[in-house]
């Protein structure tokens, strides 16, 4: 028997129109439901990002000052973000290296602690390469709030990094050897 006449045998069930209508109306309602998370003129999604706007940059500005930027780092209501320094308004471009590492890692670190405020809480935080662009001084200061971040929260935090001064600075060194494409894990 070949593939046509296989289908042409096969007998197709009788087709529950009710579920279909359910189920074309629950996907016709989360698409307006999406649409008003979604659409910048929501009325929704302003009064939620209004309500919100506040207490991200709260802790926006927390975490650049413990990370030691100078830098007044803002969302406004669109979402767009400005970068000042000393009352001057800065290209985020013109930043050095360094300085957009740690505004970036406060920014990560402040929208997870927004997303703890709005919904459950998770007790992992993992983080690749934290030290690219950092000087010893940046470095030393992520490391410092990752601890205390580990400590008072009772968080598990995994760091990624190649750079040797992270080497013993955390609870347990991991250390990932590739030979002949093959890895091992070897723990200090």
């Amino acid at each position: 028997m070949d593939a046509l006449e296989h289908l042409e045998a096969e007998k197709m069930g009788a087709v529950d129109t009710k579920k279909v209508d359910d189920l074309r109306r629950r996907q016709d309602h989360q698409n307006f439901l999406l649409k008003l998370l979604t659409d910048k003129n929501s009325f929704l999604r302003r009064r939620i990002i209004n309500q919100t706007i506040p207490f991200l940059n709260g802790r926006l500005n927390h975490y650049t000052r413990t990370l030691g930027l100078p830098h007044v780092v803002k969302f406004d209501a669109d979402m767009s973000c400005t970068v000042a320094e000393f009352g001057r308004e800065l290209d985020f471009g013109n930043l050095s290296a360094g300085e957009k590492k740690r505004v970036n890692t406060s920014m990560a670190l402040a929208f997870r602690v927004v997303l703890h405020h709005l919904h459950a809480k998770t007790n992992l935080l993992l983080i690749d390469e934290l030290d690219g662009a950092l000087d010893q001084n940046g470095i030393d200061s992520i490391v410092r709030v990752l601890k205390e971040k580990s400590r008072d929260e009772d968080m598990s935090v995994f760091v990624i990094s190649h750079h040797p001064s992270i080497a013993g600075r955390l609870d347990r060194d991991l250390k990932i050897i590739k030979e002949q494409g093959f890895s091992r894990i070897e723990q200090s």
